[in-house]
């Protein structure tokens, strides 16, 4: 007899997250990844800060994580292996770049792999699940008033 896996919020939420975060790494590896020499996209040059491109893709894919989920704990943790999933696929590119092949490739894949993490996710991650935080206590402070 098999069981089925169901589906809740939490799990959809870390579906698309994970899935949209590391789709956008995988077309952008060159901006995600640390580089001496980083190319902006045309599209990017409109935005006030074209450098801060990969925190604002970042943001965006991390929204389901932080607000779909059921509860800001769930959402710590949605988040969070979003973060850390996510760059995987986009290391595995890098890694298998012709150019990437060298001495260092274990090297730069790790370092690549914490940059991705701590320069590109951890503020954005940051600041939704801040957001996510006063707005419950928020609804929680209206419900609370008689």
């Amino acid at each position: 007899m098999t069981t089925v896996f169901p589906l809740n919020r939490n799990h959809l939420a870390f579906i698309a997250s994970t899935v949209l975060l590391s789709t956008v790494m995988v077309i952008w590896v060159d901006l995600f990844t640390f580089s001496k020499v980083f190319h902006i996209p045309e599209w990017a040059k409109t935005l006030s800060a074209p450098e801060k491109i990969p925190a604002y893709l970042a943001f965006a894919c991390l929204v389901p994580a932080a607000f779909l989920t059921d509860n800001i704990s769930r959402a710590c943790q949605v988040v969070a292996k979003t973060v850390l999933l996510s760059p995987l696929p986009a290391i595995s590119v890098y890694a298998f770049n012709l150019k990437s092949q060298d001495f260092s490739l274990l090297f730069n894949t790790i370092f690549s792999y914490v940059w991705i993490v701590l320069f590109h996710c951890f503020i954005p991650a940051t600041i939704l699940l801040v957001a996510r935080f006063a707005i419950q206590r928020l609804l929680n402070n209206i419900r609370e008033q008689p």
